[in-house]
This record gives C-alpha cells, sequence and structure tokens, in this order.
C-alpha cells in the first residue's frame, strides 16, 4: 500500500501494549489494549484511518461478561471476533481500550489483530497472546533474592528486560541485589506486552540493607491479589526506586522509604493502598523525593488510599510537586 504524498509503503506504524489482569485473581479477566498517538509515524496517518482493534478466540474458550469498548463483530462455530468500535488512529493521547472476559478453557490463545474496518482480509498485524503465562516467584515466608531468580529463569536476565515486558507473580519477599529494570519495547512495536507485577497477599519487594541498587519499573501495573500485599520497602544505602507510567495498588504501603533512600516519580499512580507512599518508621530519615512531569506526560496520583502521603522522623530532603492526590481520607501527614 503506498501513501499519498510519503515515499513509504506499507501501512505498519501502529504499535500498542497488551494488559490482562492475571487469572490467578479472579474468574473474570481484564483485557486492555494500550495505544500512544507516539506511537504513529506521521507518515502513517491516512493508512491508519480505517484501522481498528480486533480479538479472535476459539468459539467457546472464552466468554465476555463486559464488552466495554469492544462490539460483537462476527460469531461462527470455529471463531468469535470483537472489535472496537473506535478508528485507533483517532487515540489522541495515550488510550486504552478494554473488556472482560471469563477464561472457559484453559491455554487457550488469543489472537488480537488491527484490521481495515473495511476490509476483513486487510490485517495490519496479528499477535499471539496467552493469558495464563504468568511465573510465580517465591514462596509465601520465604525470601528470595532477585539475582536467584533470573539464575532460575523466572525474571529475564537484565539486559532482555530492558525491551520486554514480563508477566510474574510474587509471594513472598523479593530482595533487589542488584540493578534491574522492567522495561518494554517501544511503542512501535505491536502487541508488546506491559509489566503486569502481581503481588500475592503479605508480599513484599525491598531492598538489600546498605546495598546502593536502583530499581526502576516502566510501564508497570503493580497490584494486589485478593488482600493487600505488604509494600516496597527501599532500605538504608543509598537506593533508589523509580517509577514511570505506571500504576502501584493494593499495598499497605506502596513505597517505604528509608535513611538515604531515593524516589523519582513521572506519570505514576498509586491507588487503593493503605499509604501510597512515604518514609514510616522511628529512625531519622534523610530521603528524596524527585516528581517529574513532562511537555507531554502527566503529573502522578494518589488515589482512593487512607493516606496519600506520611512522613515519620524525616529530617529533610522532599519537596513534592507535580502530584494530585484525589479521594484520600488524609492527604500528607
Amino acid at each position: 500500500m503506498t501513501i499519498s504524498g510519503f515515499s513509504q509503503t506499507d501501512c505498519n506504524g501502529i504499535g500498542y501494549f497488551i494488559s490482562y489482569d492475571s487469572p490467578d485473581c479472579s474468574t473474570d479477566g481484564q483485557l486492555c489494549l494500550s495505544v500512544d498517538w507516539r506511537s504513529f509515524n506521521p507518515s502513517y496517518a491516512d493508512c491508519a484511518d480505517n484501522y481498528k482493534f480486533q480479538i479472535v478466540y476459539p468459539t467457546g474458550s472464552y466468554i465476555y461478561t463486559d464488552l466495554g469498548d469492544f462490539a460483537l463483530h462476527s460469531l461462527d462455530q470455529s471463531f468469535t471476533r470483537l472489535r472496537t468500535d473506535i478508528i485507533v488512529a483517532n487515540s489522541h493521547g495515550f488510550l486504552r481500550y478494554c473488556l472482560t472476559l471469563v477464561e472457559q478453557q484453559p491455554n487457550v490463545d488469543l489472537i488480537i489483530q488491527v484490521v481495515n474496518a473495511n476490509n476483513d482480509n486487510d490485517v495490519l498485524s496479528s499477535e499471539v497472546y496467552d493469558p495464563d503465562e504468568v511465573v510465580t516467584i517465591g514462596q509465601t515466608g520465604v525470601t528470595t533474592t532477585l539475582s536467584q531468580a533470573i539464575a532460575d529463569g523466572d525474571l529475564l536476565t537484565p539486559g532482555l528486560a530492558l525491551g520486554r515486558g514480563q508477566r510474574i507473580q510474587i509471594a513472598g519477599t523479593l530482595l533487589v541485589d542488584q540493578n534491574y529494570t522492567f522495561g518494554v519495547s517501544s511503542f512501535g512495536t505491536p502487541g508488546a506486552t506491559l509489566n503486569d507485577i502481581v503481588m500475592l497477599p503479605g508480599a513484599r519487594i525491598e531492598t538489600e540493607l546498605n546495598n546502593s541498587v536502583a530499581l526502576q519499573f516502566f510501564r508497570a501495573k503493580i497490584h494486589g491479589c485478593g488482600d493487600n500485599w505488604d509494600q516496597i520497602l527501599i532500605n538504608e544505602g543509598n537506593s533508589t526506586v523509580e517509577f514511570a507510567f505506571s500504576t502501584v495498588e493494593d499495598a499497605n504501603i506502596g513505597v517505604n522509604l528509608q535513611d538515604r533512600a531515593n524516589l523519582v516519580l513521572l506519570g505514576t499512580r498509586f491507588e487503593n493502598c493503605t499509604t501510597g507512599f512515604g518514609a514510616l518508621g522511628t529512625t531519622l530519615k534523610d530521603i528524596d523525593i524527585t516528581t517529574l512531569s513532562v511537555y507531554d506526560a502527566p503529573v502522578s496520583w494518589v488515589a482512593n488510599c487512607g493516606t496519600g502521603a506520611r512522613f515519620e522522623h524525616v529530617q529533610s530532603g522532599y519537596l513534592i510537586s507535580h502530584l494530585i492526590m484525589d479521594e484520600c481520607q488524609n492527604g500528607l501527614s
């Protein structure tokens, strides 16, 4: 396909991310496709005007309980096809297209496509996605080091993790003993998986005491499964945790900073936590918090938490800006 006025051929400029709530958390799974206007090469704009998202699965392997942003496109004995009502190229800003599916048969793949709304045979991209592909790290009441999880093959090596999302669930404590980034491929890659990190009841992530490490989350969803999980604890030792375009949900304490700990936030949301983030405990602390907002990225949010941010025995080091607190019982304490 040649686009008038441009030299590019083949309409392949649409990238999107896939996220799916872990099937171990409930019988319903919310499948979301996320797209950003920055994923479009302007040269493909005309080409993309007629394309929609489509989800295909063998009829009977899933049932939908809430079509959300989708509608039934076709149904026969072999396949069910669900399609968005909205043209993908009309996504200005960062948008998600979601629906809720209930799995009826285990280990059945979904096919996620970008398809021409006027021609079913014009499929721009087609990706196979397995909603059941979740790796469990650790055991309840047991500490597992991050380096051991990598050695066991439960986490990607640092080099691979920079460019690929992961779907994991953590039991017990994951002890961060080396630098690590939960990263994703660029928006130009169709079907990239967001980091989906499920924290089982009572689970926590913490940095090794007096070990200066950097832990980064890029486009990650960190959330509970049933009861609240514990916290992300940044222990003494000049360690840093960074979040960009991520969410932290269902924690007792989203992030807890100890002495000489650092937190960086960009376009990140804390939600349904007892305390969103802060520095809790009786020891004196010097901490550093940086909240960023760039021209095309939103501010960070704390929403529906008991306390938005709480600081105890902090001597110096935090100036919070670019942050909105919404419907918390206590904002800052």
